[in-house]
Order: C-alpha cells, then sequence, then structure tokens
C-alpha cells in the first residue's frame, strides 16, 4: 500500500569515473514486504545495495534522488549516514566481513547493543534472537570467533544482530551463495522468523531465482544497471516479459514458493 512506502530510488544513476553502472534505477521500499533484486553477475545489483546503503567509494558520483520519509539522502550524507547501522540493517554477501574476527560473538553482540543504548541485558536478548532464528545452541555461539562458525551460521549471527537493531531496512547481498542445500534453508527459515518479527522492508539481492521465489512478495529484474522488468513475484516467474528473464528462469530446475508454514510449494 501507499501508505508502507518510506524510501525511494527516483532515476538513480551510478558513475565510477568514466563508466555508468545503474542507469535511471527507480524503486520503492515498503513495509511488511520482501523485494527481490535479480540479475546476472555485473547488472548492477550489489551497486544498487550498496547505493542505498550509502556506502559510496571515492570516485563515484551519483545523480537521482534518494528519498527516507521526503528527505533526499544524496543531498544529506549525514544523515544518510547516521541510518546505516540504525535504520538501514545490511548483511554482505560474505557476513564474516561485517564481523570482527578478533572478538567473540557475544562481545560483538555486546558492542553493538551498548551503541545503541542498550547496554542492560544484552546477553539474554541476544540469545533469545539467535534463539527466533532457530539457533538452539545460542550461548555456545555467543562464545565463538567468527572464523569459528559456518558461513551460515555468520548470516544468522547477523540477522540476529539486525533484529535487535530494529530496523526499517534489512538489505541482504546473495544470502544463499556458497552455502549448500541444509544451509539455504536454515537461512530460508531464518528470514521467514526475521520476518514474522519485524514488519521491515527486507530486500534480497541474488542471482538464485529459485531462493527469490520461496522468499520475496515482489521481484525486479536488473540487466546492465537498468530495470527491465518488475512487478509480484508470480507474475514476473510464471509469465516473463523478456527474453533475458527468460534466460534467467531458464537455469533454474525448479521454483518454489512459501506458503504460510514455510514450506516449500512449487510454482506452476
Amino acid at each position: 500500500m501507499e501508505h508502507d512506502i518510506f524510501m525511494e530510488a527516483r532515476n538513480l544513476q551510478y558513475f565510477y569515473g568514466d563508466r555508468q553502472i545503474l542507469s535511471g534505477m527507480d524503486c520503492q521500499f515498503r513495509r511488511h514486504t520482501v523485494l527481490g533484486i535479480a540479475g546476472a553477475s555485473g547488472s548492477g545489483k550489489t551497486t544498487f545495495m550498496n547505493a542505498v546503503a550509502g556506502l559510496l567509494p571515492d570516485g563515484v558520483r551519483i545523480t537521482g534522488e534518494l528519498l527516507y520519509r521526503g528527505v533526499d539522502l544524496l543531498q544529506d550524507r549525514q544523515k544518510h549516514r547516521a541510518l546505516r547501522g540504525t535504520a538501514i540493517a545490511m548483511v554482505p554477501q560474505n557476513p564474516a566481513e561485517s564481523l570482527y574476527p578478533l572478538h567473540t560473538v557475544g562481545a560483538q553482540f555486546r558492542f553493538m547493543m551498548e551503541s545503541h543504548g542498550q547496554k542492560e541485558q544484552w546477553r539474554e536478548q541476544a540469545v533469545q534472537a539467535l534463539h527466533s532464528l532457530n539457533m538452539a545452541d545460542a550461548e555456545r555461539i555467543l562464545e565463538r570467533y567468527p572464523f569459528e562458525l559456518s558461513g551460515g551460521q555468520n548470516q544468522r549471527v547477523c540477522l540476529a544482530m539486525s533484529l535487535l537493531q530494529q530496523p526499517e531496512l534489512l538489505l541482504m547481498d546473495e544470502p544463499t551463495s556458497g552455502l549448500d542445500v541444509a544451509a539455504q534453508n536454515r537461512v530460508l527459515d531464518a528470514l521467514a522468523a526475521f520476518r514474522a518479527r519485524c514488519d521491515a522492508a527486507i530486500v534480497l539481492i541474488s542471482h538464485n531465482l529459485g531462493f527469490l521465489a520461496k522468499t520475496c512478495d515482489c521481484l525486479q529484474v536488473l540487466k546492465d544497471g537498468r530495470t527491465v522488468e518488475q512487478g509480484r513475484v508470480e507474475e514476473v516467474l510464471r509469465r516473463p516479459q523478456t527474453e533475458y528473464t527468460r534466460q534467467l528462469l531458464a537455469a533454474v530446475p525448479r521454483l518454489s514458493s512459501l506458503d504460510g508454514t514455510g514450506e516449500g510449494r512449487t510454482l506452476p
């Protein structure tokens, strides 16, 4: 619904030196909605996510509008920085990269919660957040270092931190990359649990249309920094309008969608 839109990209154009990476991107972020952004490698997916998060390296020029509750964040970089880690949470493709390798997971929960003014009972809240994402061994996880955990476990640690952060927007880049099927299913379960506890908008960046079919409400397909197709996920996947989307679909042997119980069902 229109009143659920709290953030919007309008005609976003992203230049790195002489190279244009995003060409007129439009995107709306709605509460309670999971948006999938799909495309082949080099299509601009991760660049778009970084632009929304305010991660702009030196040498970048970006035009258009990135509106957050009426404020253009491209014109107010200080506010954009302040939103990252509060209203905007991000889980990168390799979640271990966002965790400090020389501190235990528990120490990082404590630092994060202290920075949000939640020093008291941090451990109890961390354990509850991990339990809510189906990590039964939460106490043991808090004593571990990130390099001692699997990729899927680090994904869920970052999700648990985001859950405590209570963001309005959660961005995840290739959340199933490098994970086996069992680990992918655990990430699916964790996302379903996160969604049940938080009314944030969730954006999943992936080339894996099978995964996006299981998790997303809406889908936006990118090619060469442009949106070539968008709509409800069922409509885009059942009746793709572009040859590019059909080619992406051809690489997926079986598509599933998430039903009310969290179990997959095949899309006809």
